[in-house]
């Protein structure tokens, strides 16, 4: 071999060297991305559990504040209900008061005042033992 054909070899080899290092190089960016981007899918992952959990728990709350809208609503039915036998009740002992002032010793109780306040014990009757 002369002294060209070594210098045109030694050439090939330092450049052969550089082409593989910078393969290398390449190679080991490549793999540093690969690995960061395992890291984002595992943090993805994660948060994806955060969110079913939060999920979870967004459900269970819609489902309590709907149990709570249910009873809210059933109070105000039975606040209702009660304003209603009280408005009665008053009604009639405002009747019977009138009666009294009469100073008349006969009370005579006509079939409006007495369905009204049997009527009115019922349903107060039924409220305490709703």
């Amino acid at each position: 071999m002369n002294e060209e054909e070594i210098n045109l070899i030694k050439e090939d080899l330092k450049l052969s060297d550089s082409y593989f290092i910078s393969c290398s190089n390449k190679l080991l960016e490549s793999e540093k991305k690969i690995d960061e981007l395992e890291q984002k899918i595992i943090d993805i992952q994660e948060e994806m559990s955060d969110i079913d959990y939060l999920k979870n728990q967004i459900t269970f709350l819609n489902s309590v504040l709907s149990k709570t809208d249910a009873l809210w609503a059933q109070s105000q039915e039975k606040e209702r209900r009660w304003e209603e036998v009280a408005t009665k009740l008053y009604s009639v002992a405002l009747h019977l008061e009138e009666i009294a002032k009469s100073r008349c010793n006969i009370v005579v109780v006509g079939p409006g005042l007495y369905t009204e306040a049997v009527e009115s014990i019922k349903e107060y009757e039924k409220l305490q033992n709703d």
